[in-house]
């Protein structure tokens, strides 16, 4: 809880910054339409790999795909009627993904199936081709596709940045679905089963749960884009935008989230990179990169700060609350969601908001875009005096589930630590320098109704916790070494603590050329600390469906898919304590004080600007 707060107040490096070297991918509107065109994976004889793009302009199939008939339209069937209605090859077997055949068409529809290989070669009007099997996907789906091969099919080496494209989209649709597929096998449910029409029952495409498709190999079946402007006969490596598992696809960005990282930022690799917080609660080299110029073989380095003897002061019936009979359920906790560039990126290195009505490709378009800053929890500071009563009305509560519904996306709690529960700690400290003492006892000195977040469940306001010093003892050295000597002296305690903070303080405002109140990574941290004063309760977005009621199955989503349908509205910077609408459709953001007409959602307020070192 400290060093967080610390990084923050210190405008340190980040401390973890991992899992961001991948480019990440958003949904693209359908109405936008595609002009993908089908492509193999393929070896040729230099043992390199190929994309062989297999559109022909003349041919009757759409986008040089024929269509393969393999489902029913409306069907409740595990299978959606793939046994009954599919076109199969001659000896009755299914046709599957992968496969070679020959097939003949009429108006870009197979009529005819068979496998095929080179001692089998087809004449007349057979033409020859690989099944590609996505899935029943969609409610209405009835065919599947085989990508038709031509004699003069261009192609286009495989190069690492290609690669990325498939890879890093693959990764990014398994890893945004593997809730989803843990829920189906829980159930003993098959990812490809169709359950229903609706989305989340219908089967899950196969790039979805296949881990086969994570790498581009030779025989993987995709989409290519190209860059509309090229030669389409001869295509070359830089024309290839991307590469999609289905004609309408989520798109890479264009940048990772790490590049829009500025340098200074990153996670040491070196002891000379040190900044005040790893110097003070301690280093170890994550290896994310090599440092220019190495000062030093050490791989990790020894906090100047150690937590000990915590000790509860409550009585210990009152300082938990139990639930063991009936455990609380807690509302649906989300987690971060960095594809979310309204939320998550910002249009400069300082953290400025993306415009509001941007496309949302803007946050990630260059590398001169960068991150909204540290992710922090505020404060609720608006509960009344029975919030944290479980015998009240649970829809006036937002950490509870509404109408305490259980279920597997939720959690049950059996206890908490009971508020106005007091805890004793001491800190001791060696080898700081004034500054970063300072900061320290800042963080232990805030102002009265400032609150550190520790522990889990913060989104919903758990772990607002006040810190006060009791007792310092704080000297030089020389100091200690003449205590220890005499061993009949007091300990020291020569230094003022209000002197260092007022250090610390001076040497930030000389730094960045303002008042410290004013510097904007102390504004926010101060802002989170407190917590907001206009009455709105904090809290994720809610469906807007549900018509200003918490949705119990916690489908925050579809605020963000009103979003890029209405006013297209980013985070608003924490220090600012503007408010985002319930619905972002029909109403203008504002900082309007009736908290029955509008909701602050915590996704609006958890970053903290920071400013580059």
């Amino acid at each position: 809880m400290l060093r967080s707060a610390y990084e923050a107040i210190t405008n340190s490096r980040l401390g973890v910054f991992e899992k961001h070297d991948k480019r990440l991918a958003y949904r693209m509107d359908a109405r936008d339409g595609t002009t993908a065109k089908p492509a193999r994976v393929e070896k040729q004889s230099d043992g390199q790999l190929y994309l062989r793009i297999l559109e022909e302009p003349k041919s009757s199939c759409i986008g040089g795909a024929a269509k393969l008939p393999r489902y029913e339209k409306r069907s409740r069937h595990p299978d959606k009627g793939e046994s009954k209605v599919a076109l199969k090859y001659s000896n009755r077997q299914l046709p599957q993904h992968g496969d070679s055949v020959r097939v003949r068409l009429n108006k870009g529809k197979v009529t005819q199936i068979e496998s095929w290989d080179s001692n089998n070669q087809p004449g007349g009007d057979w033409k020859l081709g690989w099944v590609c099997v996505t899935g029943a996907n969609i409610g209405g789906k009835q065919n599947e596709r085989v990508f038709i091969q031509h004699s003069n099919d261009p192609t286009i080496k495989v190069t690492p940045e290609i690669r990325e494209l498939w890879e890093n989209l693959i990764s990014d649709y398994q890893k945004n679905h593997e809730k989803d597929l843990k829920e189906r096998n829980k159930k003993n449910q098959s990812p490809n089963q169709y359950l229903g029409d609706k989305p989340g029952e219908t089967a899950w495409s196969r790039h979805i749960h296949d881990k086969d498709q994570l790498n581009l190999k030779e025989g993987i079946l995709c989409y290519v884009e190209l860059d509309p402007d090229c030669d389409q006969k001869r295509p070359h490596i830089s024309d290839v935008i991307a590469l999609q598992p289905v004609t309408i696809s989520r798109r890479l960005y264009e940048q990772k989230p790490r590049d829009l990282l500025p340098e200074s930022l990153y996670p040491p690799v070196d002891l000379s990179e040190l900044s005040p917080a790893d110097r003070v609660f301690g280093w170890v080299n994550q290896k994310h990169r090599k440092p220019k110029q190495s000062t030093s073989k050490a791989n990790a380095y020894k906090g100047q700060l150690r937590i000990h003897s915590v000790e509860c002061k409550t009585a210990k019936e009152s300082a938990i609350t139990s639930f063991e009979d009936s455990p609380l359920p807690l509302a649906i906790l989300g987690e971060p969601k960095p594809a979310q560039t309204r939320f998550y990126t910002a249009a400069d290195k300082q953290g400025t908001p993306m415009p509001d009505k941007e496309e949302k490709e803007y946050g990630y378009e260059s590398k001169e875009r960068g991150l909204r800053g540290r992710k922090v929890y505020p404060h609720h500071a608006t509960q009344s005096e029975d919030y944290w009563d479980s015998s009240t009305d649970a829809q006036n509560q937002e950490y509870r589930r509404p109408n305490d519904e259980r279920g597997s996306q939720n959690k049950s709690l059996k206890s908490w630590v009971s508020p106005k529960t007091e805890f004793t700690f001491d800190i001791d400290i060696i080898n700081l320098s004034n500054v970063e003492l300072g900061a320290l006892l800042w963080l232990l000195k805030l102002p009265e109704n400032h609150y550190h977040r520790l522990g889990g469940g913060k989104p919903l306001g758990f772990g607002s916790a006040a810190i006060e010093i009791i007792d310092t003892k704080l000297g030089t050295g020389q100091n200690w070494k003449t205590f220890y000597s005499s061993l009949t002296n007091t300990p020291p305690s020569n230094l003022n603590a209000d002197e260092l903070i007022s250090t610390y303080r001076s040497t930030v405002e000389s730094a960045y050329g303002k008042f410290f109140e004013t510097v904007p990574f102390i504004q926010a941290f101060c802002r989170c600390a407190r917590g907001f004063d206009d009455g709105v309760a904090i809290h994720y977005p809610w469906n807007p469906e549900a018509k200003g009621q918490r949705d119990p199955n916690g489908e925050n989503f579809k605020w963000f898919g009103e979003n890029e349908q209405g006013d297209r509205l980013s985070l608003p910077s924490l220090a600012s304590g503007s408010s985002l609408p319930l619905n972002p459709r029909t109403q203008p953001k504002t900082n309007n004080q009736n908290q029955a007409a509008w909701k602050r959602s915590s996704e609006t307020s958890k970053k903290i600007e920071e400013q580059k070192v």
